[in-house]
């Protein structure tokens, strides 16, 4: 009898080991999935407040960028030497002008085409009179220089578009804005990012 009892006793033991054990399992397992549920939830909230950090940062810079292209384009000593480039004295000043805001703009690059010729002339921090000559032609043939031809194009003030540049061979973001008088398209002006 004693011994059929410790067999009883010892059963009743590995039973209650058994189900310890299951409960303590199942416990871990459940815990594990809601902790992982937990920082999958903080890693996608992280994640989303990153992103809408840069995207705001991001349209921030943006919309300074365009404000200075668009404040450039409606210079009226650019717009003259737009539309007279041979003269000298206008493009001196046009080009004095088109320094004062480079150096505002945030990489300091700022573009300047002329519609009558199609010349695309490029301003950077080390850019002086002397160098300030036409960097190439754009053509409506050339497919790199469609945006050129989208922005004149445009119904709105200025175009953003990602493009490889081929004449300074840079990929970036750029802000083309058209630079007109009384509705008419004299060039566009603006700055890569």
């Amino acid at each position: 009898l004693m011994k059929r009892n410790i067999s009883i006793s010892m059963r009743y033991r590995i039973l209650m080991f058994a189900a310890v054990t299951v409960t303590i399992l199942l416990t871990g397992a459940l815990m594990g999935r809601e902790m992982w549920r937990i920082v999958d939830g903080v890693s996608q909230d992280y994640a989303r407040l990153y992103n809408n950090e840069i995207a705001s940062e991001m349209e921030a810079h943006l919309l300074r960028e365009i404000a200075l292209s668009t404040k450039a384009a409606d210079t009226d000593i650019v717009k003259l030497w737009m539309e007279e480039p041979q003269n000298e004295a206008l493009k001196r000043q046009a080009f004095s002008e088109l320094m004062h805001y480079n150096s505002a703009l945030a990489d300091e690059n700022i573009f300047i085409v002329l519609e009558n010729t199609h010349q695309i002339y490029f301003i950077n921090g080390d850019t002086r009179y002397e160098t300030f000559i036409p960097s190439g032609t754009l053509s409506p043939d050339v497919g790199e220089d469609a945006w050129y031809f989208k922005t004149i194009g445009y119904d709105k003030p200025f175009l953003l578009n990602i493009d490889m540049d081929r004449f300074l061979n840079t990929m970036r973001v750029w802000v083309d804005v058209k630079v007109q008088r009384e509705g008419e398209a004299l060039g566009a002006i603006g700055t890569g990012l």
